[in-house]
């Protein structure tokens, strides 16, 4: 580099290039004093000479005072060595003023003056300004040495990986150096480009691309697995779409891994989580570039994914690859058609089912377990009257199977006998085969030599009875099978119907293998007749297929053996082709569940509108019945409180009627010779004495007996009430198909009454009354004569005609009213809670009837909400088997390209 020696201060070797070997500093003074002498001296280069000769020894005034005085084009330069100086000696403000007063056309000064000052900063603390002046130098010459390593290193310091990440792309585009593409990729690889959009890369993968094509593969499969599992894979996608659509195949280095890559995308796009309107556009180019890196003994993956994207998306991929997809399936030689993407589709549609809280039913899910273990199972079915049932139970050994419609699951078990029914909640053990409905699906498990003799299990289904194989139980099965042993009946021909039965099946599962049984009964010449008849006209449907001569009803040991020998000999169930058989059965399998989840579909929305409907319907009985009860309340309280004050009042009236009389009554006790001292007093006791009297002989046990009426007759309103809301009970729950209301009314409230007025009625202590002591004037005047003149024989006559007359003549009002008070003031009380108790023993059923209502309002709602969301967005059902049924028909392509039957468009 030119200017290295103003870099590194050595400036004074160049001036002293020339002169004898002595000491610098002596050299350049005399220099100094040689140029002074002259007329024009120019002194400045070696004041500068100087200046350097000063600073490498320390003395650093001495270096600053000669750059001081250093003009022209060195200037520049002398200024940034005092800088470095005042840096040297800690004067970090007065180098910051000197670096940035530099102004120079120079580009290394201009980067040795930034990179002075990114120091400077990072002495200071200064991170903004550091950042600023290191970017300032790659700006000025990323090629300047050490600019670029620099920069790297103080922002992987500070964990500054945006910064990190941009300058590695950009000197990577810039450079094409696999040093910075390795960088970058290590950046990538630890997460440290998560806020990069995909396209940020673009065109740095395509230099890389025409770089190094290993690396290039190794770069954007760390960009792949980088966006994977986040929300800018399909923006990545795209992107790779568009860049690897521009990738040249090299066919001697095939890109696998690139591939693979392709093909683990395909699988995550397919999975059900994605819309069609988001993957649409992703997967064409997908499958494009998929195909375009794949070798040749990977080929039909891709190529089966081409042609299934394509029938169901017309025109989405260009002619050329369709073209290519087709050679590959038509004139290639596959070995298998691929078990794991099956089995794959499976978990995949068994997964996002369960997610999206599709509840499968109980038989599917019993029949995907079943049907994805490692066994093989045997469809035995038969013509009507063919004897098939005699047959299952030869092999069983045992005659448990009649005409019953069921489908039967046999296997062997040494030890185990046991029968379950596969309901669409489960399974449940069955005593009765018989007792059975049609089309009961059953799981036998059951101890037989000849069973265990089997390579299989058994199916057996009800016969085809003239109804089209479709609406036959035994269609479901045709296909889950891995081979179908037919029992025809050798006792009649072989009918135009049972032949045109056999061709249906052969269309819908032409790849099954299929043996005859004709149940020879007896053995006759006949049915050897019949039997030769039955080889001859299924020749020409099933070529390969065998047939057996069965005496059912006379079979001993040896006959079943050789059946079991037949069954054996004749199904290849544990060939080769076995892989192939598995795939058909899966396939099979997947359409089924398929089919149960858009029945399941269609029956989540009918239960959702029926939920809707019922909710309104019960609110409606609910709240109607919540207002019939409130007149109810209303009336059974006027009922019990009007019947109770009736009862009340009667005995007050009786009451207030009684108690003059009886205290007038009292005048007979005084006499001529009474003591007209203490009379008023002995008068009021006899008085109390009967009222008192009356109270506890005569009202307390009629109002006891009037009470025990109206108890009796309100407890007879009330249990009125609680039979109606039995009923309604009843009606309800019925409505629910579940004990769900208990509208119990609190009869705790009648116990309360017979308490309170057993305790009413047995405690009334009557309290005496004031009466000949009031403050009246004429009681105030007997009493005062009687003090008088009580002993004044002459006046007692007078005395005691004067008392007989107040006592008879008095209404007593005053008293009477005061002895009803306080004889009924418990009984004033008890009425006035009859109100409140009749609520008390209503507000059970109320509560009860709140609290339901309450619960249908808000299972309402959110029923209604989850209609909403079905009706708004349909497409987050019907797009993900939208996309199950593309992959289920990729591998039926393949299973028939490895069977040398492609599928034909």
């Amino acid at each position: 580099m030119a200017d290295e020696h103003f870099i590194h201060k050595t400036y004074y070797r160049q001036l002293l290039e020339n002169v004898e070997a002595q000491h610098p500093l002596p050299a350049l003074g005399e220099m100094f004093f040689v140029e002074h002498a002259k007329e024009n001296a120019d002194l400045s280069h070696i004041r500068f000479a100087q200046g350097e000769m000063y600073f490498h020894h320390k003395d650093i005034e001495a270096a600053i005072y000669k750059w001081e005085n250093v003009s022209g084009e060195l200037e520049p330069w002398a200024k940034k060595n005092i800088g470095d100086a005042y840096y040297e000696l800690g004067w970090y403000s007065e180098a910051e003023n000197t670096y940035t007063s530099i102004k120079t056309d120079s580009t290394v000064l201009s980067v040795e003056t930034a990179l002075q000052l990114f120091s400077l900063y990072g002495e200071k603390g200064n991170t903004e300004k550091v950042y600023k002046y290191i970017k300032k130098a790659i700006s000025i010459d990323p090629d300047y040495p050490n600019v670029t390593e620099l920069a790297r290193t103080f922002y992987e310091e500070q964990e500054d990986w945006n910064n990190a990440v941009e300058l590695a792309a950009a000197e990577a585009k810039r450079t094409g150096s696999l040093k910075w593409f390795g960088i970058l990729r290590s950046y990538i690889d630890n997460g440290h480009t998560k806020d990069f959009s995909p396209e940020y890369f673009y065109d740095t993968a395509k230099v890389l691309n025409e770089t190094d094509r290993q690396s290039f593969s190794q770069f954007t499969a760390s960009l792949w697995m980088s966006y994977k599992k986040r929300d800018t894979f399909l923006p990545w996608m795209n992107m790779a779409n568009t860049l690897f659509s521009e990738v040249e195949v090299d066919y001697d280095a095939p890109l696998e891994e690139i591939a693979a890559l392709h093909h683990e995308s395909y699988m995550e796009l397919m999975t059900g989580e994605y819309l069609i309107k988001q993957v649409e556009t992703v997967i064409p180019g997908l499958l494009r570039n998929w195909f375009k890196f794949t070798s040749e003994k990977r080929a039909l993956f891709p190529a089966a994914a081409v042609m299934a994207w394509t029938e169901y998306f017309p025109s989405s991929l260009d002619g050329d690859t369709l073209k290519a997809a087709e050679n590959v399936l038509f004139n290639y030689e596959h070995v298998s058609g691929n078990l794991e993407e099956t089995l794959d589709l499976l978990q995949t549609v068994l997964t996002w089912a369960e997610s999206n809280q599709l509840k499968m039913s109980g038989k599917v899910k019993w029949m995907v377990s079943r049907l994805t273990k490692n066994k093989t199972h045997l469809l035995v079915t038969g013509s009507a009257g063919s004897g098939k049932e005699e047959v299952i139970n030869s092999l069983l050994n045992e005659s448990l199977s009649g005409d019953e419609q069921i489908t039967m699951f046999i296997d062997n078990h040494p030890e185990l006998q046991s029968m379950n029914e596969v309901t669409e909640e489960g399974s449940q053990p069955v005593e009765d085969i018989a007792a059975l409905p049609d089309y009961t699906v059953v799981e036998l498990t059951w101890p037989s030599s000849f069973l265990e003799e089997l390579n299989c299990s058994l199916i057996s289904t009800p016969v085809f009875n003239g109804r089209s194989i479709s609406q036959n139980e035994a269609s479901r099965y045709l296909n889950v099978s891995d081979g179908m042993l037919y029992v025809l009946d050798g006792r009649r021909p072989f009918s135009e119907e049972e032949f045109q039965l056999l061709m249906d099946i052969y269309e819908n599962a032409p790849g099954l293998q299929v043996h005859f049984l004709l149940n020879d009964r007896d053995k006759s010449v006949y049915d050897q007749y019949i039997a030769e008849e039955v080889r001859e006209k299924i020749k020409d449907v099933f070529p390969e297929a065998r047939v057996f001569s069965f005496p059912s009803q006379n079979a001993g040991y040896g006959e079943v053996h050789d059946l079991v020998e037949f069954i054996n000999g004749s199904f290849t169930l544990h060939s080769a082709k076995s892989s192939e058989q598995q795939i058909a059965k899966l396939i099979s399998l997947i359409r089924y569940v398929l089919s149960d989840l858009l029945e399941k579909r269609t029956a989540m929305e009918n239960t959702y509108n029926d939920n809707v409907v019922f909710n309104e319907d019960i609110m409606e009985r609910l709240k109607g019945l919540v207002n019939s009860l409130k007149d109810t309340e209303q009336d059974k309280s006027q009922i019990i409180t009007e019947s109770y004050r009736a009862v009340k009042e009667e005995a007050k009236r009786d009451l207030r009627k009684k108690v003059p009389g009886l205290l007038k009554e009292c005048a007979d006790y005084i006499k001529e010779d009474s003591d007209f001292r203490n009379l008023h007093e002995e008068l009021d006791e006899r008085m109390n004495e009967a009222i008192r009297k009356h109270i506890h002989d005569n009202l307390v046990p009629g109002l006891r007996l009037e009470l025990q009426q109206w108890l009796d007759g309100s407890e007879e309103e009330l249990r009125a009430v609680q039979e109606y809301l039995d009923g309604m009970n009843e009606t309800l729950n019925s409505l629910y198909e579940e004990e769900k209301l208990n509208l119990q009314c609190d009869f705790q409230v009648l116990s309360d009454w017979r308490r309170d007025i057993n305790r009413i009625t047995h405690r009334i202590d009557f309290e005496d009354e004031n009466i000949m002591n009031r403050s009246k004037p004429s009681q105030f005047f007997l009493k005062s004569a009687g003090k008088l003149f009580g002993n004044i024989q002459q006046n007692k006559n007078m005395l005691y005609n004067q008392y007989k007359r107040a006592v008879e003549n008095d209404s007593y009002e005053d008293v009477t009213e005061s002895v009803v008070k306080k004889t009924f003031l418990e009984f004033d009380l008890f009425e006035k809670a009859l109100k409140a108790d009749v609520s008390l023993f209503f507000e059970g059923p109320f509560l009860e009837l709140s609290k339901t209502i309450t619960e249908a309002e808000a299972e309402k709602g959110q029923v209604i909400d989850k209609l909403e969301k079905i009706k708004q967005s349909p497409e987050h059902f019907y797009d993900p088997l939208k996309i199950f049924e593309v992959r289920l028909l990729q591998c039926e392509m393949m299973k028939r390209a490895s069977e040398d039957q492609p599928y034909v468009t």
